[in-house]
């Protein structure tokens, strides 16, 4: 048989009894299949670091089908630190936090301090007041956060790792929720 050009060929049987051309895809599978393991098994080595954080639940008021159950002591203070351009507030429902507060109505609670010569958070001075109030409420064990958009994602964090744990050692507020917007 004469060889001819890939074009010349023809896809069905030919006329001279040449039968079409089949490609081999197995060396090509085998490949891919291979890969796959391949990816999977780096997978299984690779750890990530996760913190456990939930969003807050819409709870639908009206009808009696989802009621909630009655507030326990626990979820009555409803604990919310809101992070913003110029510090720190707290805030509660259902109890209230600090009667000797040197903050008024429209300003910060804890407000910014400088370090270095740059304004920063007093992120030490967040833990105390959050020590002071897991000695009135010792079962709670959650809080919200409320940041402002423009507030860099890493204090956010160290917002959550001041309210983590005391120096010391001790569990603060480990469930953490954040909010949808700035309230205060």
């Amino acid at each position: 048989m004469a060889k001819r050009k890939p074009s010349e060929r023809s896809h069905g049987h030919a006329p001279g009894g040449e039968e079409p051309l089949d490609l081999d895809v197995t060396p090509f599978l085998n490949i891919l299949f291979m890969l796959i393991l391949s990816i999977l098994a780096m997978t299984s080595w690779t750890q990530l670091a996760m913190l456990n954080v939930a969003a807050p639940q819409i709870g639908g008021g009206g009808g009696d089908g989802g009621a909630a159950p009655p507030p326990d002591e626990a979820s009555a203070l409803n604990l919310t630190v809101f992070v913003l351009k110029e510090g720190l507030n707290i805030g509660a429902s259902g109890a209230t936090l600090d009667g000797n507060s040197e903050a008024r109505p429209g300003q910060t609670l804890i407000p910014m301090v400088s370090k270095d010569g740059q304004p920063t958070y007093d992120y030490k001075k967040l833990q105390e007041r959050l020590i002071e109030i897991k000695k009135s409420f010792t079962s709670e064990e959650s809080m919200i956060i409320s940041a402002d958009g423009t507030v860099p994602y890493d204090v956010v964090i160290k917002v959550m790792d001041a309210a983590r744990r005391s120096p010391d050692g001790r569990i603060l507020f480990p469930a953490v929720a954040f909010a949808a917007g700035v309230v205060g």
